[in-house]
């Protein structure tokens, strides 16, 4: 048997566990299904935002709105827009940075839910509705931390590599 074709057949892509073995018999890391959709999410999230500023300048002197009023807040936009790309970028690539980047974004979510919550409503409402619209970023960043997901991200997902 050649080396090519004995390397081949080591290499078994159904191995149990959720993990899949490279050339190397190493074990290499899957993407988890729930990292798979936090990653969606932000892709979804910077699309709104460019989206947003894209529905700010059409309008009537929307341009001229943005150029005098609020560059800073155009600017922003396109943070926050490269900050979810970003984000989804590094959790699709089970990177350690696209997870830390994840936790950011939950806890931004977090954060602005609050903020919305309290600028617009009573205290007792916004406490309440605060609460409520915090529920999935919580879930969220409870399944970022869990002890199962961070190994995903120790490691980076490898390709089989056959020499020759």
């Amino acid at each position: 048997m050649s080396e090519r074709q004995n390397i081949q057949s080591t290499n078994n892509p159904h191995k149990p566990g959720g993990r899949q073995e490279n050339a190397a018999g190493e074990a290499a890391a899957t993407r988890p299904v729930g990292v798979l959709l936090i990653a969606l999410l932000c892709f979804f999230a910077a699309i709104l935002v460019v989206l947003n500023m894209v529905f700010r300048v059409l309008e009537p002197n929307g341009i001229a709105d943005v150029l005098t009023q609020g560059p800073f807040g155009f600017a922003l936009s396109v943070l926050l827009a490269a900050f979810f790309l970003a984000t989804g970028i590094g959790l699709l690539r089970l990177r350690p940075w696209g997870r830390y980047l994840g936790l950011a974004f939950v806890g931004l979510s977090i954060v602005t839910s609050g903020l919305d919550s309290f600028t617009r409503y009573p205290p007792r409402t916004a406490l309440m509705l605060s609460f409520i619209r915090s529920l999935l970023p919580i879930a969220l960043l409870l399944y970022l931390l869990h002890p199962s997901i961070r190994p995903a991200f120790g490691r980076r997902p490898t390709r089989s590599h056959i020499p020759g």
